[in-house]
């Protein structure tokens, strides 16, 4: 493709904006836009990063490659907005963090400006309509870089609790973007429903599996055996509501007290941690579940290979917020795991019920424990559908396949700008 007047020869130089990014080689947070960075840059684009400084970091980095520029908003001390997977919780509930905010959002302007002409980008990428997007937006106002917006979940499901105001400036960022993405298609539902702009105006554009770090490191489908006893069950996420890790420690109670011998093992972090581990031992569930921390996730093959059933039994909070997508349920399809979901939010884009996995209706712990029990007790079906599963992330969620596809869209963008 031709280079634009005023831009660079050479491969493509895409800004990606973000409020969230591996802070160092290995973080878990963040890592599916830093899986998708090194994929676009395996195909041939120059990725650049910017995002929020946090305690300890560094301003300047090269993570996976990518480099990363982080600006700072505030004294370090101060700096508490960013990488807690809460953002827009810790803006509303005080007025000093809505002041901090509108710092970051400054401070973001600057860097992003300096880093876009620096590095004569030709195309912006922001992840999440706020801050990402009306940062984007704004300098692209300035300098005329066209930008893309990505909806990740969390930034839609605040349009409907907010002000006008909130929903005026959502609008304006997603109408004003060359292109808008979403990473399922509830949230394509969601958009258009919400803040009245034509579906087929917003492309269903997930987030990439890393098939590389999962593959080598899986028990292939066909050689699974039969369970074993006791049954071993994982879920791995944040522990907030949204997860709905409450339901599964009260269905593995009652496989429990129907004589059903289970493990659940809980991979994750978040404010919901003392809630969760109180009701296990509430229900008497002693050595039965088990707290790990978050792991990176090169580290992660070992627990899905470890696991009989995956489960993420994630539920709609305030009727607003649900699950996005669901990356951890693609990444145990990717090692061959049988899965279980919930009909909430993205989830039924990734387990088609009986073939790719099961789904059962959210908040339903005898639904859950009745399709624990059908997997642990049918290897044959268990089999099946981890093979459909692994076949289905294969063909659809790879990380080759999902850059590929942002490629073109890039490209699609520059072209209509010639």
């Amino acid at each position: 493709m031709a280079a634009q007047e005023g831009q660079p020869e050479g491969p493509m130089g895409v800004c990606f904006l973000t409020h969230t990014f591996p802070r160092l080689e290995g973080d878990a947070l963040g890592s599916f836009l830093l899986n998708l960075g090194m994929g676009l840059q395996a195909q041939g684009v120059r990725v650049i990063v910017v995002a929020p400084h946090g305690p300890g970091l560094k301003e300047s980095a090269e993570i996976g490659g990518l480099p990363v520029h982080r600006f700072r908003y505030a004294p370090e001390r101060l700096e508490r907005l960013a990488y807690r997977g809460n953002m827009h919780e810790l803006v509303a509930e005080s007025w000093p963090n809505r002041f901090l905010f509108l710092a970051l959002i400054l401070a973001f302007f600057w860097a992003a400006l300096r880093v876009v002409t620096r590095e004569r980008c030709q195309l912006i990428h922001a992840h999440w309509w706020v801050p990402g997007g009306l940062v984007a937006m704004a300098v692209s106002a300035l300098t005329g870089v066209p930008y893309v917006v990505t909806s990740h979940g969390t930034d839609l499901f605040m349009v409907e609790r907010r002000s006008l105001l909130v929903k005026e400036l959502a609008r304006a960022v997603f109408r004003r973007a060359k292109a808008a993405t979403v990473v399922s298609r509830a949230l394509q539902g969601f958009l258009s429903l919400k803040l009245g702009l034509p579906a087929s105006g917003i492309q269903v554009l997930p987030m990439p599996v890393r098939l590389d770090l999962f593959e080598t490191q899986a028990t292939p489908p066909t050689d699974a055996s039969a369970p074993r006893a006791p049954g071993r069950i994982l879920a791995i996420g944040r522990l907030v509501k949204r997860k709905g890790l409450n339901y599964l420690i009260e269905a593995c109670s009652i496989l429990k007290d129907r004589g059903q011998a289970v493990e659940l093992t809980i991979l994750g972090e978040g404010p919901e941690a003392s809630s969760l581990m109180s009701l296990a031992q509430r229900l008497r569930l002693g050595e039965r579940v088990r707290f790990v921390p978050f792991v990176p996730q090169e580290a992660l093959g070992p627990f899905y290979r470890d696991c009989d059933v995956f489960v993420l039994p994630s539920i709609t909070v305030d009727h607003r917020e649900r699950e996005g997508l669901g990356l951890v349920l693609l990444e145990a399809m990717a090692c061959g795991r049988p899965v279980i979901g919930t009909a909430s939010g993205g989830i039924v884009d990734v387990v088609v019920d009986g073939q790719t996995g099961l789904i059962v209706p959210e908040r339903d712990s005898q639904a859950l424990a009745a399709a624990i029990a059908r997997l642990l007790g049918d290897a044959s079906l268990a089999r099946s559908l981890a093979r459909q599963g692994y076949d289905y992330v294969r063909a659809n969620f790879g990380l080759p396949v999902i850059a590929g596809r942002t490629k073109a869209l890039y490209q699609g963008v520059l072209r209509r700008g010639d």
